[in-house]
């Protein structure tokens, strides 16, 4: 195996989980927003008792 490669290998491994870290980042977010969609009454009664 080449020096080229080599390199070249190690460049696309790193661009390969730098888009698998974004996809991952962006279902995370969805996921995130659409769970605190169905949690923000609840949540916010909770937060309310707390407080008074």
């Amino acid at each position: 195996m080449s020096y080229r490669s080599k390199f070249n290998d190690m460049q696309n491994g790193v661009a390969f989980q730098q888009h698998a870290t974004y996809e991952e980042e962006r279902i995370a977010l969805q996921f995130r927003q659409s769970f605190f969609e169905h949690q923000r009454l609840p949540f916010m009664n909770v937060q309310s008792r707390r407080i008074h």
